[in-house]
This record gives structure tokens, sequence and C-alpha cells, in this order.
């Protein structure tokens, strides 16, 4: 993983992954690197080998929740 870093509108990071990175352990990585308490991610692109998805598909409680691998 390599990111860069601004401060001119806020703290923004941009993040470039390697091939065999897992892209939600290396956003863990930087959040606790860099100490960053809250966050959005505004947008990505690329590939991925193998994905799961998560969905939560009803609003009321429990949710009803639905993976796809």
């Amino acid at each position: 993983m390599e990111y860069f870093s601004t401060d001119k509108l806020g703290r923004v990071f941009v993040v470039r992954l390697d091939p065999g990175d897992y892209v939600l352990e290396s956003i863990n990585e930087l959040i606790v690197r860099e100490k960053i308490n809250d966050a959005i991610v505004v947008s990505a692109v690329g590939t991925l080998n193998e994905c799961t998805l998560h969905i939560v598909t009803t609003t009321g409680f429990p949710p009803k929740e639905y993976f796809k691998r």
C-alpha cells in the first residue's frame, strides 16, 4: 500500500493498493497509522480477484442481511 495526503481541504488521502493487498485491511491500516477518527470513502477505481458484498435489505430491526460472494 502506498498513500499520499494533503491538508488543503481538510485531510485528504489518496491510496494505491498493490496486487494482493486486501482493501478493508489496508484502509484499517491507514486509519491506525494516521490516527483517523472519522472518515468517508468518496470513490474507488480498480478490479478485485474476489469480493464479498454485505447488503442490508430491510430497515426494520433486526435487519435482514444478504451476503453475495
